[in-house]
């Protein structure tokens, strides 16, 4: 891989882990306005996303170190490993989007605010599929 393709992976990975914080605080913001399970579930996958992308981003810089001792044909495989551990965060996230569903329902949480809530997801929904374009 050229130091060019390198640059342009890390800047890349950079961009994702701002845009992604950014999607993340505004889903947040919409659950705290509204108490909303759905929402809340929603901000629970960004969360996801966000550790995803800085996991990435290390994978990224380690998988550029030359070949060494341990490792005579480098460390490329880092790169998979980052994606099982992608695999397990969208694990847990869905265990803990079930545990909160759940949890509401059993609480008998109503949502309030409905309307603004959704109108700031679906802004950074917008913003999310801008970052994935």
């Amino acid at each position: 891989m050229t130091a060019t393709s390198s640059n342009a992976r890390i800047r890349i990975a950079l961009v994702s882990i701002f845009a992604g914080s950014v999607i993340l605080a505004l889903k947040w913001l919409a659950y705290f306005w509204t108490n909303s399970a759905a929402l809340k579930s929603d901000a629970l996958e960004g969360i996801v996303n966000v550790a995803a992308a800085v996991f990435a981003l290390g994978a990224l810089i380690y998988a550029e170190q030359p070949s060494d001792r341990e490792h005579p044909y480098g460390h490329g495989k880092m790169e998979n490993f980052s994606a099982a551990f992608e695999g397990g965060l969208v694990t847990l996230a869905a265990v803990l989007i079930f545990y909160e569903g759940v949890g509401a329902i059993l609480r008998g949480d109503l949502p309030k605010d409905f309307g603004i809530g959704v109108g700031i997801n679906a802004f950074s929904g917008a913003l999310n599929g801008l970052l994935g374009w």
